[in-house]
């Protein structure tokens, strides 16, 4: 696998395990900016990858189609010629792809007991991200001691864990690999009835905007927000701020999301970022945030960059 992708020209800079970390070469081409810090992730034995930044990912088979840019059967075939039959199976997943592939992986009960072998992010950590102790107990933002990581809980609506994400620099993974986030929004447990819900993409954007005095945080897990997430907070909350990535994949996202719901009686608004380069509102400061939140803009006002 790791020859494939040097033939492929992604050079890896690290292989920890089964995965191979990389530059995600669709980055620049979804949101308009270079992807500075090794944000993709490959499975050198099943070959789905992922970059968990921009959310490009898929099954191999997609990944050289997209990068020698042919179709789906001359990518297979580039597939079969470099690989015996038990490797080639596994790409392809025996004629079935990246849907079956994930549908067949094992899946188990998490329960809160997996969750005690790690522990309350450590300060140097905190700060780095601008977080407090009172915002990452609230989250229940962990921290892996052994390998210098983040841990942050996916759960239900109804609070049960699903699963877990671990992240930090150099690595991504959601266990298990096929967890629905789709039906999770990060922070759901702890948000207020009655109040305003601000959905950002990154679970680690909830303890910062927590921690600058802003209540009220959730994060969909990504660019991308399913109707079941959103019928969730209408339900819950009065007012849904959306405050997606200020690039070109959040710009495009939070427009599809004005068009779905505009005319039908919600009240929704958008993360206002004048005045402000900060590529999200993790990275943004105290200031900025309250700002971002307290003039959040409507569906008649905002204007998103094309």
């Amino acid at each position: 696998m790791l020859a494939a992708l040097a033939e492929l020209d992604l050079p890896i800079l690290r292989v920890v395990g089964e995965e191979a970390t990389s530059h995600c070469f669709k980055h620049e081409e979804r949101t308009g900016k270079a992807d500075r810090h090794p944000s993709w992730a490959c499975n050198t034995e099943t070959g789905v990858f992922n970059c968990f930044s921009c959310g490009y990912r898929g099954s191999f088979v997609k990944l050289v189609s997209d990068v020698l840019d042919v179709d789906w059967d001359d990518a297979e075939t580039w597939v079969r010629q470099r690989g015996g039959i038990e490797r080639v199976n596994k790409i392809l997943g025996r004629g079935q792809y990246l849907e079956d592939l994930l549908e067949s992986q094992e899946v188990r009960e998490y329960t809160e007991a997996d969750l005690a072998l790690y522990t309350l992010p450590p300060l140097e950590a905190r700060r780095k991200r601008g977080l407090t102790k009172d915002a990452c107990e609230k989250y229940g933002v962990l921290w892996d001691p052994e390998r210098d990581m983040w841990i942050t809980p996916i759960r239900d609506f109804t609070g049960k864990l699903l699963g877990w994400q671990e992240k930090n620099e150099r690595h991504f993974k959601n266990r298990p690999y096929s967890v629905k986030k789709s039906q999770a929004l990060f922070g759901f447990h702890v948000l207020p009835p009655g109040g305003t819900a601000i959905v950002v993409e990154s679970p680690l954007d909830c303890p910062r905007i927590e921690s600058v005095g802003v209540s009220g945080a959730v994060s969909s897990y990504g660019a991308d927000i399913s109707d079941i997430q959103m019928q969730m907070l209408f339900e819950h909350s009065e007012l849904v701020i959306i405050a997606r990535d200020n690039d070109r994949a959040g710009w495009k996202a939070a427009e599809a999301i004005k068009q779905r719901y505009r005319g039908m009686g919600r009240r929704i608004g958008f993360w206002n970022y004048t005045g402000s380069d900060a590529k999200d509102p993790g990275d943004q400061s105290g200031n900025e945030i309250r700002f971002g939140a307290g003039n959040y803009l409507s569906p008649l006002r905002v204007r998103f960059p094309k």
